[in-house]
């Protein structure tokens, strides 16, 4: 006798593959740029400050450290 754990394993398993990417696809939207293709990202504002406040925070308590990565931040925060 089957309990219900494995029961709704069964079901699983015959339910075909297709149909549950499907599902998964329709609820997916990728914005890409329409020059190069690349997957563009968005965040919001509470996000971006934290990181504001985070690599300015680094730059300050590190600066040796910091220094030959700022060239590479300021490419990425500029995007």
């Amino acid at each position: 006798m089957l309990n219900k754990s494995s029961q709704s394993a069964a079901v699983k398993r015959q339910q075909p593959t297709s149909v549950r990417s499907a599902t998964a696809a329709d609820s997916l939207v990728i914005d890409r740029c329409p020059e190069c293709h690349v997957v563009l990202e968005s965040y919001d504002d509470e996000t971006v400050s934290l990181c504001i406040v985070s690599l300015a925070t680094f730059i300050h308590r590190e600066p040796a450290l910091a220094a030959p990565l700022l060239l590479d931040m300021l490419h990425a925060v500029s995007r």
